[in-house]
């Protein structure tokens, strides 16, 4: 009944119905909700339902419209379409009462010698210099590992350790001066966000237009 469901929404232009979405809090507060908000002010028929994840989600097993994941490609669930969709672009930041406790870090590889909050499951931190060579940084026993990032934010805030996160997410406190950003001469290498589908030959209306709006939002 939902494949025959949604064979016959696909072939209807119309948006409308409950767009089911799924993704991490980093990217789905800052990124999803303003496409979201958009959409529903131009499609009166339109609803939208965001989940907040932290873990890899099957959209079979949810019936999610489109589930959000910044794991690698060959990670992703398998029986789906993967679409690359956006490019988060983060950076290093700490509060002041941090670096003032330790010298200034002038490499990534400084890094190692300061307190670190880093994401469930990342074992390495990727940059570009600023003669454009690459740099990796393994990350050891972190202060804090969290697949929430509000969470490691909160921490950098309090002076725990510094923080890999879209500069969006943490705009607030770069503003009221909490935090400060670390390494600006290097450049973290940016983060895919892949749209994970069900395989379906014809997505709804609701579903193109969503990523195609989604897409247009994607940094040149």
């Amino acid at each position: 009944m939902r494949d025959a469901s949604t064979e016959l929404a696909s072939h209807d232009d119309t948006v409308r119905g409950t767009l089911r979405l799924a993704s991490p809090y980093e990217f789905g507060a800052h990124h999803l909700a303003p496409v979201a908000i958009a959409m529903m002010a131009r499609h009166p028929e339109l609803r939208v339902q965001i989940d907040v994840e932290h873990a890899v989600v099957n959209p079979l097993e949810r019936w999610c419209d489109i589930v959000f994941s910044m794991v690698e490609r060959d990670e992703l669930t398998a029986g789906t379409i993967a679409r690359r969709v956006f490019l988060l672009q983060p950076g290093l930041f700490a509060a002041p009462a941090l670096l003032d406790r330790h010298p200034t870090p002038e490499r990534p590889e400084d890094l190692a010698e300061l307190p670190l909050l880093a994401a469930a499951g990342e074992t390495t931190w990727g940059f570009t210099g600023p003669e454009g060579e690459r740099v990796t940084l393994a990350i050891g026993e972190a202060r804090m590992r969290s697949s929430n990032a509000d969470a490691r934010l909160q921490a950098a805030v309090a002076g725990l350790g510094v923080l890999r996160v879209t500069a969006t997410f943490c705009e607030a406190a770069l503003r009221a001066g909490t935090l400060r950003r670390v390494l600006p001469e290097y450049t973290c290498l940016p983060r895919p966000v892949y749209a994970l589908l069900p395989s379906q030959r014809h997505p709804p209306a609701k579903v193109r237009v969503f990523l195609d709006a989604l897409s247009a939002r994607l940094p040149d």
